[in-house]
């Protein structure tokens, strides 16, 4: 792993930079400039995932809100839906029932 001496050294020679105390001044302040974006980036995104952390747990109780209001909504249907059937059920019933009531009569 390199030290930040010899990043610095490195850059300096990259530059085409003199080890002066001017030439390092000026590289001390732009790293520190690439610090401090950095820092301001990291933190910038740390504050845009606290902001959506809330915004998903709000979608999500949302969602089961949601989910929570249409269960009744169902149940509703669902349950008219087996009064009809039962009522058909009841009416093809009784229809058997009197056909066949007239066979057993038409047969005696």
């Amino acid at each position: 792993m390199t030290t930040f001496s010899e990043i610095k050294l490195r850059l300096m020679r990259l530059l085409d930079l003199d080890p002066k105390e001017e030439s390092r001044i000026i590289l001390e302040a732009w790293v520190s400039q690439l610090e401090k974006g950095k820092i301001e980036h990291q933190q910038q995104q740390q504050q845009q995932q606290k902001k959506q952390q809330p915004q998903q747990q709000q979608q999500q109780q949302q969602q089961q809100q949601q989910q929570q209001q249409q269960q009744p909504q169902q149940q509703l249907l669902d349950k008219e839906l087996a009064g009809k059937l039962v009522d058909e059920a009841k009416k093809d019933l009784a229809k058997k029932k009197a056909s066949h009531r007239k066979r057993v009569r038409a047969n005696t």
